[in-house]
């Protein structure tokens, strides 16, 4: 048998095609491939980027009109979550919106401050604050509708009411929240 090298020459020549094409895929299409894709993604994040600060200079041109937007934020953001427990000033404004709705407040007990842990890690306190009331349904819950929409942040955990002849008496416990105060 003799070698025949016009039969086995196409062949070779189609196995070498394959072969530099398996390799060129391999070693430069897929990586560029995948090299371009990546430099998309980036360009479309610096590009949002650039919108959010376009956005940004065309609200807050002037950066003291810029501090001075965060400055209120932070102001509001500290009478929301104070920094003292401020509950004597919590128990006043508990009395002035009872006279507002009828609601007459039997007795107020304070607890001592708590810490609580948060997700961020920081440091917040809550206290107890126990009222016995007597009212009607409708001026208890216009009540505790103005206490939790006011200005700092206020929970209620326990709401205990009973029937009386003519009126409800009841308890509830508010937890009033404070930052830990900074020196």
């Amino acid at each position: 048998m003799r070698f025949n090298r016009e039969k086995y020459l196409p062949l070779a020549t189609i196995i070498f095609c394959v072969v530099v094409a398996i390799f060129f895929e391999q070693f430069f299409y897929t990586p560029t491939k995948s090299e371009i894709f990546s430099m998309k993604l980036e360009t479309r994040k610096l590009q949002a980027m650039k919108n959010d600060l376009e956005i940004f200079k065309r609200r807050y041109g002037d950066l003291e009109k810029f501090s001075g937007v965060v400055e209120e934020s932070l102001n509001e953001a500290q009478e929301f979550l104070p920094n003292e427990p401020m509950q004597d000033a919590f128990v006043a404004q508990l009395y002035q919106i009872a006279d507002s709705k009828k609601i007459l407040i039997q007795s107020v007990q304070i607890g001592d401050a708590e810490p609580v842990q948060d997700e961020t890690n920081e440091n917040f306190f809550r206290q107890s604050v126990r009222i016995n009331f007597e009212s009607d349904y409708i001026s208890i819950l216009n009540f505790l509708r103005e206490i939790t929409d006011g200005k700092r942040f206020v929970t209620i955990e326990n709401v205990s009411i009973e029937r009386s002849e003519n009126f409800l008496i009841g308890d509830v416990e508010f937890f009033i929240y404070h930052r830990q105060k900074t020196n």
